[in-house]
C-alpha cells in the first residue's frame, strides 16, 4: 500500500510542477511579448523585460522538464521539480530585495509619496508565493534526499 501512497504523490508533485511550469512560462512569454510589442496597452498586465521574461521561461522548463518523469515515477525526476523550486525561491527573494531597494533609495532620495509597491510587484515575486507553498510541502523531503547523497 506505500507503493501506492508515493505513486499519489508522485501526481500531486507532477500536477505542481506542470502548473507551475505552466504559469511561469505564460507570464515569462507575456514579458517578452510586452518588450518586443511595447506599443500595445493590452500587454500592460506584466512588465516589459525581456530578461525577467526569460528567466521566467527557464524556471518554467525546469519545472515542465519533470512533469513527464513524475507522471511515469521515474526516480530522479523530482529533481527538477526540486530545482525549480529553488529557482523560484531565489529569483523571488531578488524581486523582494528590489522591492526593499526601491522603497530605501525613495525614502533617501525622493518623495515617498512617490513610491508604489504594486508597481514593483512583478510576476517573479507574486509567482514565488506558489514555490513557497511547494517548499513547505516537499522542503524536509528534499533535505533529507540531500543529507543521503
Amino acid at each position: 500500500m506505500q507503493e501506492c501512497g508515493d505513486i499519489m504523490k508522485n501526481k500531486m508533485k507532477g500536477v505542481f510542477a506542470a502548473v507551475m511550469g505552466a504559469l511561469y512560462l505564460g507570464f515569462g512569454i507575456l514579458e517578452i511579448g510586452s518588450w518586443v510589442f511595447s506599443g500595445l496597452a493590452a500587454m500592460a498586465v506584466v512588465p516589459a523585460d525581456v530578461l525577467g521574461g526569460f528567466v521566467l521561461c527557464v524556471i518554467g522548463l525546469v519545472f515542465l522538464a519533470g512533469v513527464p518523469g513524475l507522471r511515469s515515477g521515474t526516480p530522479g525526476a523530482v529533481a527538477y521539480l526540486f530545482a525549480g523550486l529553488l529557482l523560484s525561491l531565489a529569483f523571488g527573494l531578488v524581486a523582494f530585495l528590489a522591492i526593499g531597494a526601491g522603497w530605501l533609495e525613495t525614502a533617501l532620495f525622493g518623495d515617498l509619496s512617490e513610491w508604489s509597491a504594486a508597481e514593483m510587484a512583478v510576476p517573479m515575486l507574486y509567482l514565488a508565493l506558489g514555490s513557497v507553498a511547494g517548499y513547505a510541502a516537499w522542503g524536509r523531503e528534499f533535505f533529507r534526499g540531500i543529507a543521503r547523497a
